[in-house]
């Protein structure tokens, strides 16, 4: 794979002050180390939907195609916390 493309919005966004854990150092009331399994066909939503996740300190499996998301999720019944998905997949 190549060079991840530049995503001005991201690197933005994630210079922004937010709320959460960083505000009051609170971290065992945020829920750190979610499983989370991204279902997209689009690869920038993807990259956004991972950074994103990831600085949550969410631990992200990423796919592209509805077919293998359903076989991720078969062969792993209990490895996930959380699927996000997109609903209209080409």
């Amino acid at each position: 794979m190549g060079a991840e493309p530049e995503l001005p919005w991201v690197a933005a966004h994630a210079s922004k002050q937010r709320m959460g854990p960083h505000d009051n150092g609170n971290w065992s009331e945020f829920p750190a180390g979610l499983r989370v399994l991204v279902v997209d066909d689009d690869q920038i939503c993807l990259l956004i939907l991972d950074r994103l996740l990831q600085e949550c300190l969410y631990r992200v499996t990423t796919c592209e195609r509805v077919v293998d998301a359903l076989k991720i999720l078969r062969d792993n019944m209990d490895g996930f916390d959380l699927v996000i998905s997109d609903v209209h997949m080409l």
